[in-house]
């Protein structure tokens, strides 16, 4: 536990006091607030995070073997169905760095956390709030699924970019580079539409029949999920292991965690407690936060349905750190502060120390000799 927390605790510190340092000493203190918590999952040992051993070292060991030929490692990714072209791609450049796999490790926890920094800098997240969310919440999460990890990353560029207004083609770009590292980052474009069009029609998002509506679709989009995949194909050419990881297969059946649903509550109750109690009204901000909440809550029980299916909520859930820090800066109330940041330590506690859910726990290092 204590490797997490001391590495947790020198990130913070170095996001801390970037607050007040100019020129040189901010990006060297941001830099080191990355660079902590990335050398921690790149010295890390190979059976830490449960994909690590599986497509990780699968990938990293393809790539090291046709590091001197773009071509025949392009033939490899074509037969390689399984593996995103820009995340084979990012593996074929790093072993023209370093055949060590830890170098490789690294660099996606640099490329990682960089992405997360910078949204959080272009949505005027706070920069502490939002990294001790960031670890206690899906650090661990990152330690496993390094792909989808990578593109959650690239997605909440997208979407700083869209909530600061920036031109289309920048919040399309990252978007495909995330989809480039995770396939089921196309979800996320059903996050930057809905929250194009609240933005655009507060008013109407705002009244209650579309939010009835918003549930009621959700609802039925959540009843008929395996249903849809299976149609998609049949009838559109999807490639049928996405019906069979994501759609109603035995093989990936599983239970809804607990922990998923605590999260998910908590989250929509600190939401309409902070939204009541908050000065002054941000009418997009309110009405997104409050579809996005609520949805999350829902899709939850994807989990249901298959292990990676309820991934998917991922897209969602990581916008919390934006919406729940955000709505904490708009009420006087520091009980409801320490609570809610109190209940997120407890949780990683709970998923990680106790239940190593993303078998990340105890952390060990032979490089660091711990």
């Amino acid at each position: 536990m204590f490797p997490y927390i001391i590495t947790f605790a020198l990130s913070l510190v170095c996001f801390y006091y970037s607050r007040t340092a100019k020129n040189g000493t901010y990006f060297f203190l941001i830099f080191l607030g990355i660079l902590f918590p990335s050398l921690l999952a790149g010295f890390r040992d190979l059976y830490i995070g449960s994909d690590t051993d599986g497509y990780v070292i699968g990938a990293f060991y393809n790539a090291t073997h046709h590091v001197n030929s773009w071509g025949a490692f392009y033939r490899l990714v074509l037969k390689d169905s399984d593996l995103e072209i820009l995340y084979l791609t990012y593996n074929w450049l790093i072993a023209h760095i370093s055949g060590d796999i830890h170098v490789y490790l690294f660099f996606a926890h640099i490329l990682m956390i960089s992405t997360i920094v910078y949204s959080f800098k272009k949505t005027n997240t706070d920069l502490v709030s939002g990294m001790y969310m960031f670890f206690t919440l899906f650090y661990g999460t990152t330690l496993n699924a390094a792909r989808q990890s990578i593109a959650l990353g690239l997605c909440l560029i997208s979407f700083s970019f869209l909530y600061r207004k920036c031109k289309m083609w920048k919040v399309l770009l990252f978007l495909i580079l995330a989809i480039g590292f995770h396939n089921s980052a196309l979800v996320f474009l059903l996050v930057l539409i809905l929250y194009y069009f609240v933005r655009k029609y507060p008013e109407k998002f705002d009244s209650n029949t579309f939010k009835i509506t918003f549930i009621i679709v959700v609802l039925l989009l959540l009843y008929t999920y395996s249903e849809t995949l299976l149609y998609l194909v049949r009838n559109w050419d999807v490639d049928e292991k996405y019906y069979y990881r994501y759609g109603g297969s035995e093989r990936y059946g599983t239970n809804t965690p607990i922990s998923l649903i605590a999260l998910t509550v908590f989250n929509l109750v600190i939401f309409f407690i902070c939204k009541r109690l908050q000065k002054g009204k941000n009418q997009v901000m309110d009405t997104f936060s409050e579809y996005v909440v609520i949805a999350s809550c829902i899709f939850c029980f994807l989990a249901l349905i298959s292990t990676y299916a309820v991934r998917l909520n991922g897209y969602l859930i990581w916008l919390s750190p934006i919406i729940i820090i955000y709505y904490l800066s708009h009420v006087a109330n520091k009980k409801l502060v320490v609570t809610t940041y109190t209940f997120y330590m407890f949780y990683w506690y709970m998923c990680i120390v106790v239940a190593n859910l993303s078998k990340t726990y105890p952390y060990r290092s032979a490089i660091l000799g711990i």
